[in-house]
């Protein structure tokens, strides 16, 4: 090769391997940018209003919505997980976006006796209600005042932080640092993901009784 050719071709390899490096130092950027946006979800955890299964030392955060599938595809699969791993505390933040019955359907569980026990009949009756697909539970019109409050500031924390899809999954990770994701995962995916879990106080708000 020519020093003419030579010196036209060295831009090219001084791009690819520009484009190269780039591309190795992606994955790496977007975590650490999604760390630092757990940390700032994690931040706001206290303005949550949820109701809990289980009383582990290994807290979660599971943003739903009534008629999301993929909230209620990660519900199936993660099921399994919280049967086998006692220690794991699921903190359900319900809201009411997606579609018009979202509202009444998340409120009706939440105002409902047993809030927890009405998530699962909702989830595991998925598709078959009266009111089409989606969570099987019949929206209430009489969405209190509170309820709707909390589950405008559920939703904010998503809005705000402009994550673009459902579930969201927040929990302190054994690293030391909150960690968050959000969308249907496998079920593998999700048993190797609670594995990191760490024990002890995490994130707050306001649990319905």
């Amino acid at each position: 090769m020519n020093n003419t050719n030579r010196a036209h071709f060295l831009p090219f390899y001084r791009l690819a391997w520009l484009l190269l490096c780039a591309l190795m130092l992606i994955p790496n950027a977007r975590a650490a940018d999604s760390r630092a946006l757990a940390a700032t979800i994690a931040s706001q955890l206290p303005a949550t209003t949820w109701f809990k299964e289980g009383n582990g030392q290994k807290i979660v955060y599971f943003f739903f919505d009534p008629n999301c599938p993929h909230c209620n595809e990660a519900y199936e699969r993660i099921k399994p997980i919280l049967a086998a791993d006692r220690d794991i505390q699921m903190r359900y933040v319900p809201m009411g976006v997606l579609l018009p019955s979202s509202a009444g359907k998340a409120a009706a569980i939440m105002q409902s006796a047993d809030p927890l026990a009405a998530y699962h009949r909702m989830e595991d009756g998925y598709g078959f209600s009266s009111q089409g697909d989606g969570g099987a539970i019949e929206p209430i019109k009489d969405i209190s005042p509170a309820t709707q409050k909390a589950l405008d500031a559920n939703y904010a924390i998503l809005k705000n932080n402009r994550i673009p899809g459902m579930p969201l999954i927040v929990f302190q990770g054994d690293d030391g640092k909150p960690f968050m994701m959000f969308g249907a995962k496998s079920a593998e995916f999700y048993r190797k993901l609670l594995a990191h879990v760490a024990p002890g106080p995490f994130g707050g708000g306001h649990p319905i009784p």
